[in-house]
């Protein structure tokens, strides 16, 4: 708390807030929202949201019971960054400073810079890297993670490389020692667009040699999906593209919903990054979204990927998917899902326990019950419980041919 104080302190000293308020107010009549808009993006009014998050994070002081909330959300920074593109960055240097995690608007500042290619930021993240440069917590790793391209990447990896041979990197505390290693072993796993991972665990002092020594190797190859906005000529889609490239990975199912043939060939691209130890990735994923996506613009075999997973214990992930596929073939899916007899048939290790499998199954037909009230517009039972299952089962039967279903949520 006394680090947060006193960056905060000198926070409000460096920016002045008087200079912050003289900069230009958003345009009337205009969205000062953060989702991608249909024409060209306010950069008027993003700037101003960009400059009262620095004033209201500035005035913040978490010990002062007048406070009127939470500080300011970070996000505002990074979602402003990825809409308006380069022609932020002044608005950006006048608000980034050295020193605060990613998720304060400074540091949300400083990242998006760096993200942007500015070589002062870069090299304030890595003198920060390097202990050489701020004070208090060691954000550097997770702001390289959030800038999240293969430069940020190559500089985790050479800090791990060289570090990886100090024995003196541990920090001896009174009861208990600490490798600030395993920090940058947790932010090399948060790299969304990494294509081939060497491991997927965290906070492992196993997997810091793993990273060394696929990083020997890998140095000199492409390890990340490039995104390109440029095969769209909407501008809304390009927009929504640098979204998924700036950590917005949601903007993926926005994509598919606008079901542009030119958006396929990129959600399968994605398919290349992540863990593919499973068929399906789980829905919070790049990966899992960019199925989810493909089974939107009518991809039968992302699709049958999907129906099977609501056979396994990752049913809850399968129904958020179906949920955000929506429609009729949803719906049918998830209501032949109620009684489906190869439900964990590879599992009999789970089928055979008589003690707890019906609890599970139980649990499963909640799951499906209140995906289904997200489905439907007039849904015949709202409760969301499993004992809806036959209601359910009885209305698809007279009304499959008439139904209507809830529009697709957009998400970015």
């Amino acid at each position: 708390m006394d680090n947060f104080k006193s960056n905060v302190s000198r926070y409000r000293v460096a920016c002045g807030l008087a200079s912050l308020a003289l900069l230009p107010i958003f345009v009337p009549g205009q969205s000062s929202g953060q989702a991608c808009p249909s024409g060209k993006p306010n950069l008027a009014a993003l700037a101003h949201g960009i400059s009262r998050a620095a004033s209201q994070f500035a005035e913040y002081n978490p010990e002062d019971l007048d406070n009127s909330g939470p500080p300011v959300n970070a996000n505002i920074i990074y979602r402003s960054a990825a809409i308006g593109g380069r022609d932020l960055i002044p608005i950006l240097r006048r608000v980034s400073r050295p020193g605060f995690s990613p998720e304060e608007v400074p540091g949300a500042a400083q990242v998006s810079l760096s993200k942007f290619g500015v070589r002062r930021s870069l090299t304030e993240l890595k003198q920060e890297l390097d202990g050489k440069l701020g004070t208090g917590p060691w954000w550097a790793p997770r702001k390289l993670a959030r800038v999240g391209n293969d430069v940020a990447f190559g500089l985790l990896l050479t800090h791990l490389e060289v570090k990886s041979r100090d024995a003196s990197r541990y920090v001896i505390h009174s009861d208990y020692g600490e490798d600030p290693l395993l920090e940058v072993v947790y932010s090399l796993s948060a790299f969304d667009l990494l294509l081939d991972a060497p491991t997927h665990e965290r906070y492992s002092e196993a997997a810091i040699q793993i990273w060394v020594d696929w990083w020997n190797t890998a140095r000199t190859k492409q390890n990340f999906l490039a995104i390109s906005e440029r095969p769209f000529a909407d501008s809304r889609l390009q927009c929504l593209a640098r979204k998924i490239s700036w950590g917005y990975p949601y903007a993926i199912l926005d994509l598919a919903d606008s079901g542009d043939k030119r958006v396929g060939p990129l959600l399968t691209d994605l398919l290349r990054v992540g863990d593919k130890s499973e068929a399906v990735g789980s829905f919070d994923t790049v990966r899992g979204l960019a199925q989810t996506g493909l089974a939107i613009l009518g991809d039968r075999q992302q699709f049958d990927l999907i129906v099977h997973e609501l056979d396994t214990l990752q049913y809850k992930d399968a129904t958020r998917k179906l949920v955000a596929i929506g429609g009729e073939h949803a719906v049918s899916t998830l209501i032949l899902g109620f009684d489906s007899p190869t439900f964990l048939a590879d599992r009999p290790d789970y089928t055979g326990d008589k003690e707890h499998i019906g609890g599970i199954i139980n649990d499963r037909d909640r799951a499906i019950a209140y995906a289904l009230t997200l489905l439907v517009v007039t849904p015949p039972d709202n409760s969301g419980d499993s004992a809806s299952k036959a209601t359910w089962t009885a209305w698809w039967s007279t009304h499959s041919l008439t139904a209507k279903f809830t529009p697709r949520p957009k998400y970015e």
